[in-house]
């Protein structure tokens, strides 16, 4: 059967297939949304196995062989009707109950025990995946005359659903095991698994341009993700990411950086974010420790050390502007936001000279390892 459930989060494009796994972006809320559907499904299969054994086995071994072709029997479903227990996932539930700080120990047992179920459980998995729909409602005639019409009822009803449960908690223990197991690598700064090709994110005030120019290591570059960059022996790179929501959140900064040069974006509109996020004092605060505070408010340059200081304090992601700050914002000066944007690239990952930071999921990457600019996002 082709799995169909929570994909895991990887770049990925129609024009190649790609490895890259992304960790969960905030890793409590994943953790406790994986949590939560598990023991959902478990209920749901406990529940299952509470109203079986409260019939005669005799009666159900004939039907449940009709039904899935010898496959299914009722300890098929032992290992999920114990996920909810705080047996086989202790340290998960621990973590969760208790509140702690997720520190690399604390993942590498939760990851453990997760690797564990998922192994454990994938025989009982599979044989709930080879129940037939068409097979159960074709015996359930014959079933009922044995048992109860309530509780034949009630077990033909949890059979049917049965399978496409079976299958999301299968993609759910895939998807935490590739997820967390990325997350662990990124505690030690260890770059992501790659295939030889992959597609990678630069994002750029001249998008457009660069599309049909091709890179050429100029200031064009340094005015996107990760600035004019080098790689590990200090050559000229281009920055990519490998998340495209980091992507986006730089071209989002990019094009109100533009506005803000343009005097599109003024200092109110600043101002009223800052307020609406709830931290309006401290921008101002923090704002006021710099030089620029001095110059004429409504300056456009002010404007940005203003915004530069929201970014700061903001909940949204900060992609950080580094280096000469009057530098950059006269780039911006003569960029246009029509030509910002996103260039999706395929590129060559087997050069052992590119870096890879992990703060931006950021690959440094030679010019020569870019082999092709497949589209662009703006």
């Amino acid at each position: 059967m082709t799995d169909r459930g929570p994909k895991a989060s990887r770049v990925a494009s129609r024009h190649l297939k790609a490895a890259i796994q992304q960790a969960p972006r905030y890793a409590d809320k994943y953790l406790r949304m994986f949590w939560g559907n598990v023991q959902n499904i478990s209920r749901f299969f406990s529940n299952l196995s509470q109203e079986i054994a409260s019939s005669d086995p005799e009666d159900f071994q004939s039907f449940f062989f009709e039904i899935s072709g010898g496959n299914f029997h009722e300890g098929s479903f032992w290992w999920v009707k114990e996920l909810g227990g705080d047996s086989v996932l202790p340290s998960l539930e621990y973590y969760l109950k208790n509140n702690r700080k997720l520190d690399k120990r604390s993942l590498g047992n939760i990851l453990s025990e997760i690797r564990e179920v998922k192994q454990e459980s994938e025989e009982g998995l599979q044989d709930i995946l080879s129940l037939n729909p068409n097979a159960i409602r074709k015996e359930y005639p014959g079933f009922k005359i044995n048992v109860s019409e309530r509780v034949a009822s009630s077990i033909a009803s949890k059979l049917l659903k049965s399978p496409a449960l079976a299958l999301k908690l299968k993609m759910w223990l895939k998807d935490a095991v590739g997820k967390l197991g990325e997350l662990e690598r990124s505690f030690s700064g260890t770059p992501p698994q790659t295939e030889k090709l992959e597609v990678l994110y630069h994002t750029s005030i001249k998008a457009k341009t660069l599309a049909r120019t091709g890179f050429h290591l100029g200031p064009a570059e340094a005015a996107g993700l990760g600035g004019l960059t080098t790689t590990k022996s200090g050559k000229n790179a281009i920055s990519f990411t490998s998340d495209l929501y980091i992507a986006k959140e730089i071209m989002r900064a990019l094009k109100e950086s533009i506005l803000i040069a343009h005097g599109q974006v003024k200092r109110r509109h600043v101002l009223e974010w800052s307020a609406k996020e709830g931290f309006l004092n401290k921008v101002l605060k923090g704002y006021h420790s710099n030089a620029e505070s001095q110059l004429n408010p409504e300056d456009p340059f002010a404007v940005f050390t203003l915004y530069r200081t929201y970014l700061t304090f903001s909940k949204r992601f900060n992609p950080t502007f580094f280096g000469n700050q009057r530098g950059l914002f006269k780039i911006f000066s003569r960029a246009t936001v029509k030509d910002a944007g996103i260039l999706v690239c395929q590129v060559d990952m087997t050069n052992p000279d590119m870096d890879y930071l992990p703060s931006m999921r950021e690959y440094r990457i030679p010019a020569g390892s870019v082999r092709r600019i497949l589209k662009v996002i703006s």
